[in-house]
């Protein structure tokens, strides 16, 4: 009866779970959709992607939309075979965003269930993970693959610890292996690498635990090669998205460095470390998790363009020269967002009440949850410094395996975020649950905490340059005292004295860290370069009014902790009831998270369908006008309508194979091209390398005689300048086309001679070769014919045909990136070999005559990879039955032996 009855509130949280994620996201009731700007840049760049699967009702695994083609798996593409990602298509069943708040929330209450086996508790915490405020700012900017990852952290954590904690190793094993697999298909490898750099904390703690023989050896090399197997299955699970991704990215901006200069070496693997370390959290920014708009919030707060108003009328009469407006530009990055990071769309608030509950979780956990919750929070929180805490970023850059494969360090905050909803449950289950703790230490615990924090924020308000420097002394009074009770008071539980010499300790390098760091902790409310260059009626007006945004969040930070901890004391003392109290608590946490989400995911995200699916107008109208006069989001489309009109007159009046050079939106910032026609440009946080560091050697840096010498080598056809409103058109009769010969061939002994030479030669005539392909020359013979010509007769993105006529064996160049995985050629369909020419594109020695030659695009991983996803897929089917089949087996057993007992 009472598992019938908690099967029911497990529905009805399932429900309350689908309630809140509709209420949220109201506007899809009406037929409205997400408008998000990387999902916007997604669709311009998959375009060509999207209108073959359409056409061919298959896939291809390369697209030319984007910086002269690069392979498809990072852009949208699909596996054969891929059940995985079909079941995650099932789970995400809901509409944008709704799907995403839902699987949020259920998937931290089925974490919760595992933790404290309570749906009250499961519940609660499921609100303060599902509302935590940087999941919203990420859905606002369409970072789609980073939160359905971030989804499965809560369930993938409850099936490892059925296993090591609740020794359920069935379930446990096909809990955690479902779950890997779909992390793992949701396609974000940092931040599910961010999660294993917290689960290792996990095994680090059950290992001490052997150790200590708390925990039997069986038992944790049992659960550990359950989880390792588990793991691998769901690996394995995803093998063609793995091994086409790890093959693709050993040729990326997160491969191997291939050129030497200023920034990094050749041969070095991963980002240089200004890219990698440039979105680095601040030291006092952390604190944004428990206050929002500590440092001001977001780069565009609600209050912000009241703000700017101001700013430009203050300007206006007080600024008489044009020297003084220039230092005031060189100082100007934002108004509301004073942090250290070049911008931010916003904080990763926790909620106050959320770091408060869990503040006491490390006081009231078990162990077994404490202390490797609490190792790698505060290393995930150090990391999140990145380049504000060089001596542990430089350590894991250098030394920890893959981590130099991953940008901006803040995001790792998402484990934070996972980590401090649990301890708060756990903590606060034991808290009213478990009779080991004494109410004495109870009481006092919720007292102590309570007042450090309550008074902590009055003192920031008051005296917010000396804040910290007070804290530490209030902190030191506070050791001083709680060593003062370790020694007189003798009542308390041995559990408690447990926690007791764990809270000294904890308070001591709190205290220490604070006094180390406490330089850096100083609310100024504006950047050393605003303070720098602005002039003081600038300054002040700037500080003064982001002072005022932090005292209101800061005054609501108290309010609700204040309610908490007055709500758990009464419960403590018997005054309130237990379940009251955990309603109070919900419904603040739940309000507080609500209403500071909503400024950065709310109404006005949402745009009609036909904006949402069709971003890249071409004409204006009076509705659409009217729209973007009720939604500043379709700004964007209003904007770009002149330039997509250009881009599509283009296309169809010039329907060939070629590329378009678009100056007006930014070469590496914008897909409208990409939409329309094949771009040299494009944008893509994993470009080729080979092909970023030609952006940045010659397009990044113009240089008036060799970057259209690098242009015609990608035969931009057409090349836009001017600005979107008045896009001009410039034709480029000297773009090499998309094939040519050459009989002249220039052999360079390193990658930096190489991409030096290729835009001081003649292109044309001649290609740059490296020394070691030279092999390649042998026996092959290369001679000159005027008359000699190519010509593509056959374009799709994975397969290209070329007609060849010359009466002298020549070098053929493509205009087409090369790649060393899965293309193949074939001249009169006999398979050759093909090298890389002028640092970045494919060339192949053409006897005399007549010849087809034809390029596809076969990646042998795709095949590979699909019979071991599927192996992987039914290796975890198999051994779940069989898994079920003999715990019902043992029941049975058991039952059994009970009856003749």
């Amino acid at each position: 009866m009472a598992k019938n009855k908690n099967l029911i509130y497990i529905a009805i949280s399932l429900i309350v779970f689908i309630v809140l994620a509709f209420l949220y996201s109201s506007p899809v009731f009406s037929g409205k959709q997400l408008f998000q700007h990387d999902i916007v840049q997604y669709r311009g760049g998959a375009k060509e992607l999207l209108d073959y699967r359409a056409t061919n009702g298959k896939e291809t695994y390369w697209s030319d939309s984007m910086f002269g083609g690069m392979p498809t798996y990072q852009m949208g593409s699909r596996f054969e075979g891929d059940i995985i990602k079909k079941i995650d298509g099932y789970l995400n069943f809901l509409p944008r965003p709704v799907n995403y708040l839902f699987l949020l929330f259920s998937g931290f209450f089925l974490l919760g269930m595992v933790a404290v086996r309570n749906w009250k508790y499961a519940l609660l915490g499921a609100t303060f993970f599902g509302l935590s405020t940087y999941f919203y700012i990420i859905i606002a900017a369409g970072h789609n693959g980073k939160v359905n990852t971030i989804e499965y952290f809560a369930p993938l954590l409850a099936g490892i610890l059925l296993v090591y904690i609740r020794k359920k190793y069935i379930w446990g094993f096909i809990v955690t292996t479902l779950f890997m697999g779909l992390q793992v298909a949701a396609n974000h490898p940092q931040m599910t690498y961010y999660l294993f750099i917290a689960l290792g904390f996990l095994f680090l703690s059950e290992l001490i635990r052997v150790i200590q023989k708390k925990t039997e050896l069986k038992h944790f090399l049992i659960s550990s090669g359950i989880i390792a197997a588990s793991c691998l299955i769901g690996v394995g699970m995803n093998s063609q998205r793995i091994m086409a991704n790890s093959e693709y990215v050993k040729e990326t901006v997160r491969g191997k460095q291939i050129l030497t200069n200023d920034s990094h070496t050749s041969g070095k693997s991963g980002m240089d470390k200004e890219s990698m370390l440039m979105w680095s959290y601040g030291k006092l920014e952390t604190l944004n998790l428990f206050i929002p708009r500590l440092m001001g919030g977001g780069s565009q707060e609600p209050e912000g363009k009241e703000m700017m108003n101001r700013v430009q009328e203050l300007v206006q009469e007080n600024v008489s020269s044009q020297a003084e407006m220039d230092r005031i530009s060189k100082g100007f990055s934002g108004v509301t967002y004073w942090g250290d990071q070049p911008g931010t769309s916003g904080p990763a608030y926790q909620g106050a009440i959320v770091c408060f509950l869990a503040v006491l979780g490390f006081f009231f956990a078990w162990k077994k949850y404490r202390y490797w919750i609490l190792g790698a929070s505060i290393l995930t929180i150090l990391l999140a410094w990145g380049s504000n805490f060089m001596p542990l970023s430089d350590f894991f850059i250098d030394f920890v395996p893959f981590y130099n494969k991953f940008r901006a360090p803040s995001s790792i905050l998402v484990v934070v975020e996972l980590l401090f909803p649990l301890i708060a449950i756990v903590g606060l289950y034991r808290f009213y649950t478990d009779e080991k703790l004494s109410e004495t230490y109870k009481k006092n615990t919720l007292i102590g905490v309570s007042s450090v924090t309550l008074i902590s924020i009055i003192i920031l308000i008051i005296f917010p340059k000396e804040g910290v420097n007070i804290i530490i002394g209030l902190l030191v009074l506070l050791l001083i005292y709680l060593i003062y009770k370790r020694k007189v008071n003798k009542q308390l539980s041995k559990e408690a004295k447990g926690i007791s010499s764990l809270n000294i300790i904890s308070l001591f390098i709190l205290i220490l860290i604070l006094q180390i760091l406490k330089n850096d902790l100083s609310l100024e409310f504006s950047t050393a370069s605003e303070r720098q260059y602005f002039p003081p009626f600038l300054l002040d007006y700037l500080s003064d009014e982001r002072f005022k945004m932090f005292k209101i969040d800061a005054i609501k930070a108290f309010i609700y902790v204040g309610i908490a901890a007055t709500v758990l004391f009464l419960s403590l003392k018997q005054k309130l009831n237990q379940n009251i109290a955990l309603i109070v608590i919900g419904v603040v946490s739940l309000f507080d998270l609500w209403t500071v989400n909503k400024r950065y995911l709310n109404d006005e995200n949402y745009v009609d369908k036909i904006f949402a699916e069709n971003p890249f107008q071409t004409e204006s109208s009076e509705l659409l006008v009217e729209k973007v006069q009720g939604n500043p989001n379709l700004e964007s489309i209003l904007s770009t309508v002149n330039i997509n009109k250009t881009l599509e007159t283009i296309a169809e009046k010039d329907k060939k194979h070629y590329r378009i050079y678009n100056q007006t939106l930014g070469v590496t910032s914008e897909t409208n091209t990409s939409y329309f026609k094949a771009s040299i440009g494009g944008y893509h946080a994993v470009k080729l390398r080979r092909y970023d560091d030609l952006l940045n050697e010659y397009i990044s840096n113009i240089d008036s005689v060799k970057t259209p010498k690098i242009l015609n080598l990608l035969n931009a056809k057409y090349m836009v300048f001017g600005g979107p409103d008045q896009p001009q058109v410039v034709p480029n009769p000297n773009a090499n086309g998309n094939a040519w010969f050459v009989s002249d061939v220039k052999f360079v002994d390193s990658p930096n001679e190489e991409i030096k030479v290729i835009g001081e030669i003649d292109n044309k005539k001649t290609a740059v070769v490296a020394a070691s392909d030279k092999n390649y020359f042998n026996g092959k013979q290369l001679q000159a014919d005027s008359a000699a010509v190519i010509n593509l007769t056959k374009y799709e993105p994975n397969e290209l045909e070329f007609k060849s006529q010359s009466k002298t064996p020549q070098l053929a160049v493509f205009s087409e990136i090369y790649y060393p995985h899965g293309w193949k050629v074939f001249v009169d369909e006999k398979e050759v070999p093909y090298i890389k020419a002028d640092y970045l594109l494919r060339a192949v020695h053409v006897p005399a005559g007549n010849h087809n030659i034809r390029m596809v695009f076969e990646p042998e991983v795709i095949e590979k990879g699909r019979w071991i996803s599927l192996i992987s897929f039914g290796l975890f089917i198999a051994l779940s039955a069989f898994g079920i089949f003999w715990m019902n087996k043992k029941r049975k057993e058991k039952i059994l032996a009970e009856q003749k007992a």
